[in-house]
C-alpha cells in the first residue's frame, strides 16, 4: 500500500461511510445480545459508548487529527471533550492498550453472545443477525482500512500502530 498523498482533514464521504459502518456493527451486535439478553444489550451499548470515550480521551487526543476530520470523525470531537496529549504519546502502550482492550471488548461480545445464543436456541432470524454483524463488523477492518482509512492517513506516517500493522508490522 503506498501513500501518494496525505489528508490534512479527511473527505466527509469516508468519514460518512465509516460512521454509517460503526453504527450498523453496534446495531447488529445489540441486536444479537437483544435476543439473547436485553440486560446484556443494554451493558453492551454502554461498553460501546465507553469504548469511544477511551479512544477520544486515550489516541485521538494525541493524533495529528486531533481537532479535525480523522476517517472516524472522532478527532473533531475529541477536541471538544478533551485536551490536547502530547504527539510522541500517541503509541504508547499505556494510551494503546485501554482504548485497544474496549473496543476489541465490544466487538467480540456479540460473538459470544452468537455463540451463547446458538447453544440456547438457534433460530434464522438469529443467524441472519450474526452473519449481517460478521459481515458488518469485519469489512472495515479488513477490506476497508488498509485500502481507504489508512491509505492516505498523516498519522500513519508519522506513527501509528495500526497502521504498521496494515503494512505487515513494517515501519510507516
Amino acid at each position: 500500500m503506498g501513500i501518494d498523498t496525505c489528508y490534512e482533514s479527511y473527505p466527509p464521504r469516508i468519514v460518512i461511510l465509516s460512521n454509517l459502518l460503526g453504527l450498523l456493527s453496534y446495531a447488529f451486535g445489540t441486536a444479537i445480545l437483544w435476543l439473547f439478553s436485553r440486560p446484556v444489550a443494554v451493558v453492551y451499548m454502554g461498553l460501546v459508548i465507553f469504548s469511544f470515550v477511551l479512544s477520544m480521551h486515550f489516541r485521538c487526543r494525541f493524533c495529528c487529527y486531533y481537532g479535525r476530520r480523522c476517517f472516524s470523525g472522532m478527532g473533531t470531537l475529541a477536541a471538544h471533550l478533551f485536551p490536547r496529549g502530547k504527539a510522541e504519546e500517541f503509541g504508547r502502550s499505556r494510551n494503546v492498550a485501554p482504548a485497544a482492550v474496549a473496543s476489541f471488548a465490544a466487538t467480540l461480545l456479540p460473538l459470544a453472545g452468537a455463540i451463547a445464543l446458538g447453544l440456547s436456541g438457534f433460530s434464522s432470524l438469529s443467524l441472519a443477525i450474526v452473519i449481517i454483524y460478521v459481515l458488518v463488523a469485519t469489512i472495515p477492518s479488513f477490506y476497508l482500512r488498509p485500502r481507504i482509512y489508512c491509505m492516505n492517513c498523516k498519522q500513519g506516517q508519522t506513527g501509528c500502530p495500526a497502521y504498521r500493522g496494515m503494512r505487515g508490522g513494517a515501519a510507516a
